[in-house]
């Protein structure tokens, strides 16, 4: 690379703000050149080089390109500032300007961004780098729609357990052609038996103890108690054969309201 122009040579340095500088330096003969910013003396080949990725040099001189701090990165070769190192991918720039690791179901590309996965998708783990690492969540599967891929819910049917883009391969029991999915039952104060009933339907989900049943997948924790100090939810939902439609004991159903 050639710093000098007959006798007379234009420099144009960059600072560590990244601001441009103009100064005119007299030069004599090519041993008075220096590399320049984000170029490095590499003293083997006896020449100015490009700083490699991770490095950067503000000033002018043959010296050694200095190494970005610690996780962070520079998006290319030749970089002439500070500013230019960024935060390594798989990681994210906090409002201090420090490094984090990319938190779950978000995908950090070397840019110092976190973004988030696309609608029904998440990630294995923290640290994701690129937006492959995000994939349809349980019950969904990719489809392409208007060549954007995109999670959609299993087809009716049909379920998948665990995250992943593959497609919803596993069968509903048998019986089960009406139900929109199988899901695993995770709700909050409800049991979820499982099975048939004695007409061939699902067993559905009903109350636990303490809890009193809103919906058929909904249940509020009871803050009714009894004489004895015990809940005046008994939990059940005698649509299924479990007790009390309302989950309430027949003695504190009347006076439910006096004590909370």
């Amino acid at each position: 690379m050639s710093w000098y122009r007959g006798d007379l040579r234009q420099v144009r340095e960059k600072t560590e703000r990244n601001e441009d500088a103009l100064r005119w330096v007299a030069v004599l003969s090519a041993e008075e050149c220096r590399c320049g910013p984000g170029f490095g003396y590499d003293a083997l080949l006896q020449q100015c080089s490009p700083c490699s990725k991770g490095f950067y040099k503000a000033s002018i001189g043959d010296d050694l390109c200095t190494q970005c701090p610690e996780f962070t990165s520079t998006g290319d070769e030749g970089s002439a500032s500070q500013n230019d190192c960024i935060c390594e991918a798989g990681l994210f720039t906090d409002g201090t300007g420090a490094c984090q690791v990319c938190p779950d179901n978000f995908f950090c590309e070397k840019d110092g961004k976190a973004e988030p996965c696309r609608p029904n998708s998440e990630t294995a783990s923290p640290g994701a780098r690129i937006p492959t690492d995000c994939m349809c969540s349980a019950g969904y599967t990719t489809e392409v729609i208007n060549e954007t891929e995109a999670c959609t819910p299993c087809a009716r049917g049909l379920y998948k357990p665990n995250i992943g883009n593959g497609i919803c391969s596993l069968s509903c029991p048998a019986n089960a052609a009406e139900l929109d999915s199988c899901v695993f039952c995770n709700y909050r104060g409800l049991t979820c038996p499982g099975g048939f009933n004695a007409n061939g339907s699902h067993v559905q989900p009903y109350a636990e103890p303490g809890f009193f049943q809103t919906g058929a997948t909904l249940a509020v924790k009871c803050e009714v108690n009894q004489d004895n100090g015990e809940s005046a939810c008994v939990g059940g939902n005698a649509t299924d054969g479990h007790g009390d439609p309302f989950g309430c004991s027949a003695a504190s159903r009347s006076s439910s309201s006096q004590r909370v």
